[in-house]
C-alpha cells in the first residue's frame, strides 16, 4: 500500500492527503518509516516532517508540486475531530480494524471533494464478526462495488522479508491448536 500510495501521490491532483494508524505514533512508524520502506524513505531528499495547521505532516516535493500528508491516530471515538475541516485526496490507513467507526466515517466524509479519491487499508486479523468486515470489507463485496477495491489476504508466509529459517523459528513458538496460531500464523 505504501508504494502504490507513493506512486500515486506523485501525480495526484489533490494537495492534502491522510495517513492514519490507531495512534499518531503507529501511523508514523507503519506508514512514514515502515522499517525503512515508508514514505519518508521513498521520498528521501524530497520530503520533511513538519506541522501543517497544527497537525503532524510529511511535506513531499512531487512533479505536481508540494503534497501534504497529514498523519493522525484514529482509535478513540473522538479522534475524528483531528481531521475535521480538511478535504483529503487519498487516505492510507494501517491497522484499520483498530480505528473507531466514527473516525472511519469522518475520513470518508473528508474525501467527498477529492479529485482522485483513493483508499488504502491494511489490517491485522480480527474476528470475522468485527465491524470492519461486517460494515465495510464484506459489505463492499456484497453491494456490487467489489470492482472498486482490491482485497488481498496475506499470511506471515507471504512476507518477503521473513526468511524460511526465521519463519520456522516463529512458527515453533506457537501451539498449533491455539487461537493465536490461527490468528498470527494462518
Amino acid at each position: 500500500n505504501v508504494f502504490v500510495f507513493a506512486a500515486l501521490l506523485e501525480k495526484s491532483p489533490d494537495r492534502i492527503h491522510l495517513a492514519t494508524g490507531s495512534t499518531l505514533g503507529n501511523a508514523k512508524l507503519n506508514i512514514g518509516d515502515c522499517n525503512g520502506l515508508g514514505l519518508e524513505h521513498v521520498f528521501r531528499g524530497r520530503c520533511k516532517w513538519k506541522k501543517y495547521r497544527g497537525n503532524e505532516a510529511l511535506s513531499v516535493r512531487t512533479v505536481q508540486g508540494e503534497k501534504i500528508v497529514i498523519f493522525a491516530g484514529g482509535k478513540n471515538s473522538d479522534s475524528f475531530k483531528r481531521i475535521r475541516g480538511n478535504s483529503y485526496g487519498m487516505w492510507i490507513a494501517t491497522e484499520i480494524n483498530l480505528h473507531s467507526d466514527s473516525f472511519i466515517k469522518e475520513a470518508f466524509n473528508r474525501q467527498l471533494a477529492a479529485r482522485d479519491r483513493r483508499i488504502f487499508w491494511d489490517l491485522n486479523p480480527s474476528s470475522p464478526d468485527h465491524f470492519i468486515y461486517r460494515d465495510y470489507i464484506d459489505r463492499f463485496a456484497s453491494v456490487g462495488i467489489k470492482d472498486y477495491f482490491n482485497y488481498g489476504h496475506f499470511t506471515i508466509r507471504d512476507n518477503a522479508l521473513i526468511t524460511p529459517e526465521r519463519l520456522n523459528e516463529i512458527v515453533a513458538q506457537y501451539d498449533e491448536s491455539s487461537v493465536w496460531y490461527r490468528r498470527d500464523i494462518l
